[in-house]
């Protein structure tokens, strides 16, 4: 039995197998044995075989490395030697690879913001899972696209059995250093019988390796992912001995379940990458959306946006739609704006601040009334900069308006950037104008807030909204409003003509003489003559 063992080995290329010809030997002579002894004979006969060998294949100090090759071909995507693209289905791997390549071919140095590394080689698609038809979709012509020098698809009933893998070899061998495409392993490997779930599955993966890397070619080989948990590899649908051939894996996934933008992450040999893409229907059908570390800052800001309390929601909600539109929010006006007491309103504001979602900005002077100054807030893509110095003429402290220590994200924003004191004016505003220029009237002008004069306010779209009139707190640099009908719903903190402005059909009135009072009959005593 050790003697056909040996035969076996040396005789047969495929070794998934080898357990099982010597498994029919043994039957067919008369002393059946299991698979497991089969393969522990099998392995004493590979120790053998390599015993008797006469080459030399270790490499020993001093020897020099072969570094001659590129790292990337398609940097964070594709890598020289074997790639495992995996996903749920109709995710978009075909037709991401096809566009990318196409354009490549076409004389692109860079597909997604990710350079090509030189000119394009020649590609080889073996597309089993789909047919002409569909190709013919995703190249958006009837012909094969002049860039793809051979091409396999599903009608040609291809898969990677010894006649397939001989096939593979004698055309890299005659287009070496080719780019092999295969879509799909699972339908490239499906007519052989493997069992997904179990080590052989990956052989012909291991064969197509030796293959490939033979004549200096590289393979991406599309794949399915299972529905599971985990690390991006046990994602891989089948065996987890898939995982260990491939030198470079990239998961495409549906980003926060919009399927028209994909996450792709690259893991393997070198270093992780990531970007954030989305699919158009039009040309150039795909578009880079952001890099992973953005991405992934997008995500961890979102989901802590999802998990605030309705009240902070609330607020910071309104904190948004007012730095959009360049204008800075103050405690006052959120406790307005939410319907709580000041102190509520200073929680709110200190849980967001630690949350990193806003950040403080320089204190707005008190008005002529008096008091001290209000604290400004901004969310953080909204918050004008500017240097060191101005900032801290400005205010800035460690210590927040309400007690207590900034969070470390808002501590980051404010030792790397700083805010103008003029921030309640919008982003890129020239820093320094008379308050005639900023639309605030001067001393020397009728103020048109007077109360109970009608105003409008500005929303957050743009638009003005009637029904409110002056309070009687306004000052010069804050106008107080209530609601009309509803004297108990105040806005606070609105600067004139900025956020609020007169109602333009009913312009103000400026204030009568008071009434001269009636007069009487004239009495004994009075100056003057009597009237009659």
């Amino acid at each position: 039995m050790s003697s056909h063992a040996d035969a076996i080995v040396a005789g047969e290329a495929d070794e998934s197998q080898h357990p099982h010809l010597l498994f029919l030997w043994c039957e067919q002579n008369g002393f059946p044995i299991s698979l497991k002894v089969a393969e522990q004979f099998l392995a004493k006969a590979k120790a053998r075989a390599i015993q008797s060998s006469d080459s030399d294949i270790f490499k020993h100090g001093g020897d020099p490395l072969d570094v001659s090759g590129v790292r990337w071909l398609w940097e964070g995507m594709v890598m020289p030697g074997l790639n495992l693209w995996f996903s749920l289905p109709k995710i978009g791997k075909s037709s991401l690879i096809v566009h990318a390549l196409a354009a490549w071919a076409d004389g692109a140095t860079e597909f997604l913001g990710r350079s090509f590394a030189g000119p394009c080689p020649p590609i080889v698609l073996i597309g089993t899972d789909q047919g002409q038809s569909d190709w013919a979709e995703i190249f958006g012509t009837n012909k094969i696209p002049w860039w793809i020098k051979s091409m396999i698809s599903a009608e040609d009933q291809f898969c990677l059995d010894d006649a397939g893998l001989a096939l593979i070899d004698r055309e890299a061998a005659r287009l070496r250093g080719a780019i092999f495409v295969f879509d799909s392993y699972n339908s490239l490997t499906a007519p052989l019988g493997l069992d997904e779930n179990k080590a052989d599955v990956a052989t012909p993966l291991r064969r197509l390796l030796t293959i490939l890397s033979s004549h200096g070619c590289t393979g991406v080989v599309l794949h399915h992912a299972n529905k599971g948990g985990g690390t991006s590899t046990s994602r891989i649908r089948g065996s987890s001995a898939i995982a260990a051939v491939p030198s470079w894996y990239v998961e495409l996934s549906s980003h926060r379940g919009r399927e028209q933008r994909i996450f792709c992450e690259g893991t393997g040999r070198g270093k992780p990458r990531s970007m954030l893409i989305q699919r158009d229907e039009t040309a150039p059908f795909w578009s880079l959306v952001s890099e992973g570390d953005e991405a992934a800052q997008g995500d961890a800001r979102e989901e802590m946006i999802v998990s605030l309390t309705d009240r902070q929601m609330e607020a910071y909600g309104h904190i948004e739609a007012r730095s959009q539109l360049g204008f800075a929010v103050t405690a006052a006006e959120i406790a307005s704006t939410i319907s709580c007491t000041p102190p509520k309103a200073h929680q709110v504001i200190t849980a967001l601040k630690r949350k990193g979602l806003i950040v403080r900005g320089a204190d707005l002077p008190p008005g002529l009334g008096g008091g001290r100054p209000s604290t400004s807030w901004w969310i953080t893509e909204c918050a004008p900069q500017t240097d060191n110095a101005h900032a801290r003429a400005g205010g800035m402290s460690e210590e927040g308006e309400f007690g207590g220590k900034t969070s470390e994200a808002s501590s980051t924003l404010q030792s790397s950037s700083c805010f103008s004191p003029s921030s309640f004016l919008p982003p890129n505003s020239p820093p320094e104008r008379t308050p005639r220029e900023a639309g605030v009237k001067t001393s020397d002008e009728p103020f048109p807030f007077v109360p109970p004069a009608p105003v409008e306010l500005l929303q957050p779209d743009g638009s003005w909204q009637n029904g409110w009139i002056v309070h009687s707190d306004t000052s010069r640099w804050e106008v107080v409003v209530e609601k009309l009908g509803s004297p108990l719903v105040k806005r606070r903190g609105l600067r004139p003509s900025l956020d609020v402005r007169p109602c333009p059909s009913t312009p103000p009135e400026s204030p009568s003489a008071p009434p001269e009072p009636p007069s009487r009959p004239w009495r004994p005593g009075d100056p003057g003559e009597p009237p009659f």
